[in-house]
């Protein structure tokens, strides 16, 4: 499941610098979720925050602004078992 900071991370990505959830102070994550389901981006903000978590935890470098498929690639570059991961 995402975490907290990882949607804040990914919101930066997918809405820009000036987005709702980092005008508030104390987001709640719950709320975030609500508002990602609204909008039908729960599940680009988890596959792209789970394919970095993977790559961050196998020691992979890749470029922060990266595309979704562009992390794909690097994890298939690297031989990575994708059902190690994906629930």
């Amino acid at each position: 499941m995402i975490t907290k900071n990882e949607i804040l991370e990914e919101s930066r990505f997918f809405m820009g610098d000036n987005n709702s959830f980092l005008a508030i102070k104390n987001p709640k994550r719950r709320d975030m979720i609500k508002e990602l389901v609204k909008k039908n981006l729960l599940l680009h903000f988890e596959e792209r925050a789970t394919l970095k978590r993977e790559l961050k935890r196998r020691n992979v470098s890749f470029p922060a602004s990266a595309e979704s498929n562009e992390l794909v690639a690097i994890a298939m570059t690297k031989k990575l078992n994708f059902d190690q991961f994906i629930l």
